[in-house]
């Protein structure tokens, strides 16, 4: 069958695309909610997110807090927890037009 045929099946193949990558954030999410705890994680997240969001904010500045929020225990974590911030950044954008 084609896409065109009026079956659905682009839609379908569409959601599951989409519902795949939400579903490998979500479980992004949960494993570092697991490893660092929910609260240390949120305060982590909004920081990496509050950087972003202000484009004036010195960025090397803004790192440093967010390392020391880490702790050298959870530093290695950084990269995971801004793909998410990222992600979730442009899955708001796309809602939002």
């Amino acid at each position: 069958m084609s896409p065109t045929d009026g079956s659905g099946e682009e839609g379908v193949c569409e959601a599951s695309h989409s519902d795949s990558i939400f579903s490998r954030l979500e479980e992004l999410r949960f494993r570092l909610e697991q490893q660092m705890g929910f609260e240390k994680f949120i305060e982590a997240y909004n920081k990496i997110k509050a950087i972003h969001e202000d484009e004036d904010e010195n960025m090397a500045l803004g790192s440093s807090l967010v390392f020391s929020t880490l702790g050298t225990e959870h530093q290695h974590l950084y990269p995971n927890i801004l793909h998410l911030v990222m992600a979730d950044g442009a899955y708001q954008e796309d809602n939002d037009e």
